[in-house]
């Protein structure tokens, strides 16, 4: 009897099994991006609106000459305050999460460890307002520096951290820098409607200077509350778009 030839295996070599199985991750993280821009569309415009109600309403009242403690944007432990602090420290716990999973290279697990400690001692100082218990301007100019030297020097250093979140998930990136845009724009814009666009003005306001220095205020802490808003929401979008792929692939 002729020997029957067994049929070739239909199974694929090693090299195209890899490649089925990342485009079948990058095909899951197309979806759960797709999924996660659907819900942006119409949370983000939602979140700012209502911390900008917030700010109207806190304005409102100064200007009725009834202040609402609660929800004075320039105070310790107020509505604003704890809702900084509160995006802040689900940051930190989305950075935490992934270093005990330890679910990703990307971000690198030191980058997390940084941003753990960071945002964790930002949150403190956004309940406490530590950087205002001191009347020393030196000492709140240092804290200004600390902060902008972390928002500048972090992304060059951890340059390739940022290109291998924007491989997986640009929309984070853009969402992220959108927030960062919004904060800075809110830290440097209110020091311009006082120092610039106001204090030509101080003579003849000189009995409503409190006034301008409320809308400062409530312009600075909206742009940082803004900003965070953003940031949490980037941080929860690559984390809702990564869960899903392979370890193999991250």
């Amino acid at each position: 009897m002729t020997p029957k030839h067994s049929s070739p295996s239909a199974s694929f070599p090693p090299s195209n099994a890899l490649t089925l199985s990342t485009l079948n991750d990058r095909d899951r993280r197309a979806q759960r991006a797709a999924i996660a821009t659907r819900w942006l569309r119409w949370l983000l415009p939602l979140l700012l609106t209502l911390e900008a109600t917030l700010a109207i309403a806190y304005l409102w009242n100064i200007a009725q000459g009834h202040p609402i403690a609660w929800i004075d944007f320039n105070a310790r432990q107020t509505l604003p305050s704890w809702l900084q602090a509160s995006h802040i420290l689900a940051l930190a716990a989305i950075c935490g999460w992934r270093l005990l999973r330890n679910e990703s290279s990307t971000p690198s697990r030191l980058v997390l460890r940084l941003l753990v400690f960071v945002l964790t001692f930002a949150a403190a100082d956004e309940i406490f307002k530590i950087h205002l218990m001191s009347h020393a301007e030196v000492i709140r100019h240092a804290f200004f520096g600390v902060y902008f030297g972390a928002i500048v020097t972090l992304p060059v250093l951890f340059w390739r951290d940022l290109k291998a979140v924007w491989r997986i998930d640009r929309g984070s990136i853009l969402l992220a820098t959108g927030g960062l845009g919004v904060f800075c724009l809110g830290v440097f814009a209110s020091e311009w409607v006082r120092d610039v666009a106001i204090a030509p003005l101080w003579p003849l306001l000189s009995d409503r200077s409190g006034g301008v220095e409320y809308i400062r205020a409530a312009i600075e802490e909206l742009g940082e509350l803004w900003g965070e808003t953003c940031f949490l929401l980037a941080a929860l979008r690559f984390q809702w778009v990564t869960s899903g792929a392979s370890r193999r692939d991250r």
